[in-house]
Order: structure tokens, then C-alpha cells, then sequence
């Protein structure tokens, strides 16, 4: 696959494990907060609060809220759902989670491996949509920041994936054309639509194998990041 001259990643749940680095965070912030754990068990906390995050991230997609909104919004509504209605609580326990969430090291299996064999071959860059300072930290808590020259960040560009300016900056700042510039990604809708929309080549990192339907569809798909050693 010489013909590609830059590859993006995503960051989140294709390089650095979201799941297991959030699940921690959560674990930690329901250990410190008697007020919480005294009313949910662990389990049932994070996956509430993990349902609610997801369903705020979903409306900051769709361009519904800020995102600044929703640091404080998903504890407030995590709280709500257990009986509390307390503000300043949540505000605590989402300072709290983003000091936890963002020191988490866990990267997805083979990541660092991958980034190895890549980095010699192609200049690489990270597409994401998440929080500028907190992505960062997440780079050099992973301990893979060194591996990127380019970083597009939805906060900096001013719209999210899968909105076309995300991409058009990732081209720009790669100083590639759109067939020339491929994106990799475990979101189908954010990553490999909105890149495949916008006319560039995509892989999607699909771990878990689940069944899609895709129009355009991704160019390749792989289970594990392994297999990109293969494909590039």
C-alpha cells in the first residue's frame, strides 16, 4: 500500500483503551465519593454513568449541545439516576474522573507494536474528537506521543467527525491529497463514513466483529491492529 503518504488514527478505543481506562477512572472516583457509594454498588454506577456519557457524546455529534456541556452534564445525570440531585457533587466527581481517566495508560493490544512498524514508513497523525488537553495527556500517559507529527482536534478545527472539516484539516495538514491520506478507526459512522463521505481511504478496526452495513463501504477491515502490519 505505497500509495498512501500519511495515515490518521483515532485515539480513542483504536489506539488508547477507552473502556478499560475509563472503567478504571470511574472505579477510583466511586472509591473516594462516600456519597456515591453508598448509594450504588461499582458496577452499576459505571454503567450508568458509561450509558449517560455515550448518550451526551451521541447529542454533541449530532451538533445538540457544546462540548463543554458535557464534563458536568453526564455526573449530574449519573447522580440523578440513583435519587441525587446535588451539583456541586457532580462537579467534584467529574474533576475528580478527568485528573483518573486522563492518567490511565492502558493502549489497545498491539498498538504500541503497530506504531513501531508504522512510524518508519509513513508520517502519522491522531483525528480526534475528544477534549484537546485531555487527548494530550492521554498521548503521554499511553507513552505514545512522540509517534505523531500531526494532531487534529475537533475543539481546534470547530465541528466534530463526521463533519467534512475534520478531514479537510487532516489533508491540508498532512500535505497529501485525499487519495493519499488514509484514516483508521473503530467508529464506522464518525471515522470510516465521514472519511469514506469526503472521498478518503479508511480502515475500520472492528475488534468485536460485529455485522454492518456500510454505504460507501471501509476499503479494508481488521480485528486486530496486527493486521495493519499486513495491509501497510
Amino acid at each position: 500500500m505505497g500509495k498512501y503518504r500519511v495515515i490518521y488514527f483515532d485515539l480513542d478505543a483504536t489506539l488508547w483503551d477507552h473502556a478499560r481506562n475509563s472503567a478504571a477512572a470511574i472505579s477510583q472516583v466511586w472509591r473516594d465519593a462516600a456519597e456515591v457509594n453508598r448509594r450504588a454498588g461499582e458496577d452499576e454506577f459505571w454503567t450508568v454513568y458509561d450509558r449517560e456519557n455515550e448518550d451526551l457524546w451521541a447529542e454533541y455529534r449530532a451538533g445538540r449541545i457544546a462540548k463543554d456541556a458535557i464534563r458536568l452534564t453526564r455526573f449530574v445525570n449519573t447522580l440523578k439516576r440513583f435519587g441525587c440531585e446535588d451539583e456541586a457533587l457532580a462537579r467534584r466527581l467529574s474533576d475528580a474522573y478527568l485528573v483518573y481517566y486522563q492518567r490511565q495508560p492502558h493502549l489497545v493490544e498491539h498498538a504500541r507494536e503497530v506504531l513501531d512498524y508504522l512510524r518508519g514508513r509513513y508520517p502519522l497523525g491522531i483525528l480526534t474528537n475528544g477534549f484537546r488537553e485531555v487527548q494530550n495527556s492521554k498521548l503521554t500517559a499511553g507513552g505514545i506521543a512522540e509517534y505523531f507529527r500531526y494532531f487534529i482536534n475537533s475543539e481546534a478545527v470547530g465541528h466534530p467527525k463526521p463533519h467534512p472539516a475534520m478531514y479537510e484539516a487532516a489533508v491540508r495538514q498532512g500535505g497529501a491529497t485525499k487519495e493519499t491520506t488514509l484514516v483508521v478507526g473503530d467508529d464506522l459512522e464518525n471515522d470510516i463514513l465521514g472519511a469514506k463521505r469526503f472521498g478518503l481511504p479508511a480502515i475500520y478496526f472492528n475488534p468485536h466483529r460485529r455485522p454492518y452495513r456500510a454505504d460507501p463501504a471501509p476499503d479494508y477491515e481488521v480485528a486486530s491492529l496486527l493486521e495493519l502490519k499486513e495491509l501497510l
